[in-house]
């Protein structure tokens, strides 16, 4: 169970960078500290309750190939086997 926890609070991480790298291609410039915040805390008031609770209902080969097609999006994180090769 802690190996999927992990997994979901990895592609939390990856969706909320996903915004900051949104709102940065949309405003044409680096996002200040407190614009970083202001997403996370806006992340975390509206969105991550339903994407949490909808990543817990997915099969563990689903969650598996949504986290591996993330990390591909993202080149230079290949530590996908060496960090879920037990599971």
């Amino acid at each position: 169970m802690q190996n999927k926890l992990d997994k979901i609070n990895l592609l939390e991480s990856i969706f909320i960078n996903e915004d900051f790298q949104i709102f940065m291609n949309k405003r044409n410039r680096a996002l200040t500290e407190e614009e970083k915040i202001q997403i996370k805390e806006n992340w975390y008031n509206y969105s991550s309750t339903f994407t949490r609770m909808w990543l817990n209902y997915l099969s563990d080969d689903k969650l598996d190939r949504l986290l591996q097609r993330k990390l591909n999006q993202h080149k230079g994180i290949n530590q996908y086997n060496e960090m879920f090769s037990s599971s």
